[in-house]
């Protein structure tokens, strides 16, 4: 992302589930923008292979749908999902970071 010019984001933020105040949320990438907030997630397939050979998928499925409808509903907030392809394509990459309106380094 830097290389390709886009802003540093934070790393390893944590932000609070909006429905459970005490519950923190440990997000990949943070880029605050203005008054809102643009969430990266990078998802590998390691937590999933491990949940599936523990017999635990569907539970670890189901957990990860409901962190990302409670950071959903943070006031002002978008969630863009980044992945190891998005990195083999760095043109797929720039078009995922400039429809989810993180900025461009000064």
């Amino acid at each position: 992302m830097i290389e390709r010019g886009w802003q540093t984001p934070e790393l390893q933020i944590e932000l609070f589930d909006p429905v459970e105040p005490g519950r923190p949320y440990r997000v990949d990438y943070l880029w605050r923008v203005g008054d809102r907030l643009i969430i990266g997630e990078f998802d590998g397939f390691v937590k999933s292979e491990k949940a599936a050979e523990e017999g635990k998928l569907a539970k670890a499925q189901f957990d990860e749908r409901q962190r990302e409808s409670r950071l959903s509903l943070l006031d002002n907030c978008k969630i863009v999902r980044l992945c190891w392809d998005d990195l083999r394509d760095p043109t797929k990459l720039d078009r995922k970071l400039k429809v989810a309106g993180v900025p461009r380094a000064c």
